[in-house]
């Protein structure tokens, strides 16, 4: 397998093994006579424990079944598909899940949904058996799309970011309301650098969708890809400059 940057250059190839479920254990016998032991081939797999946000908890990390909470009557109905949750017209919005893990989950862990970063997890209450009640808020400014445990949903052309990243965003707004990727892929310029030259150019995320050209009944890729920085910020300068006269 391997990974592709955001400027569309690609990580070394590794393996990925999925291991077997150990059947036999085996005792590497070790003394100051034998000290050393030949032939034995031990295999370090990463445990679902591994992104546990709870010190010393055995806990499985994998989302079983989710539903929406009711807070009315103190439950909810858990299944394994999706929950659909309407985004706002204006302002904010709240909803209830319960989420329910094998090894149960609890309020000393952090919860949160991945993706543009626009969905947060206001409370944590325990709602008895392993299972979690989340309070989300979702404004109406969020982004479609999102990770909750191993349940992801994502919609094409609208942009995810990660902690750090740095990106031109071109942004638009109602009055009133929060500010929005403009045309979402196509308001969003990736920052990628040259670890050897150290250059910064710019990608758009629109130019990895191919576009149908009906001249030539063909497709075709669109957008900006791998502009340098300095030539597209001249551009933008001489939009706006245009744009004042």
């Amino acid at each position: 397998m391997q990974i592709e940057n955001p400027d569309g250059t690609r990580s070394n190839v590794v393996s990925l093994v999925v291991a077997a479920p150990n059947v036999t254990n085996d005792a590497i016998a070790l003394s100051r006579t034998s000290p050393a032991a030949t032939g034995k081939d031990i295999v370090v797999v990463d445990p679902t424990t591994a992104g546990v946000s709870a010190q010393g908890n055995d806990v499985d990390l994998n989302v079983v079944a989710l539903g929406l909470f009711s807070v009315t009557s103190n439950s909810c109905n858990l299944a394994g598909n999706s929950v659909p949750l309407q985004r706002p017209t204006s302002g904010n919005a709240t909803f209830d899940l319960c989420i329910f893990s094998e090894s149960g989950l609890d309020t000393s862990m952090t919860y949160t949904v991945s993706g543009p970063g626009d969905v947060t997890v206001t409370t944590k209450q325990p709602a008895g058996l392993g299972i979690i009640h989340l309070t989300l808020q979702i404004p109406a400014s969020a982004l479609l799309g999102g990770t909750l445990g191993h349940l992801h949903s994502h919609v094409d052309e609208v942009p995810a970011f990660q902690p750090g990243e740095e990106v031109y965003l071109f942004l638009w707004a109602r009055d009133g309301e929060p500010y929005r990727a403009l045309g979402w892929s196509q308001g969003t310029f990736r920052i990628a650098r040259n670890a050897l030259t150290g250059l910064e150019t710019v990608t758009q995320d629109s130019a990895a969708t191919p576009i149908f050209a009906l001249q030539t009944h063909a497709f075709r890729r669109g957008g900006i890809r791998n502009l340098p920085v300095a030539i597209f910020r001249e551009k933008l300068h001489k939009i706006l400059r245009q744009q004042e006269q």
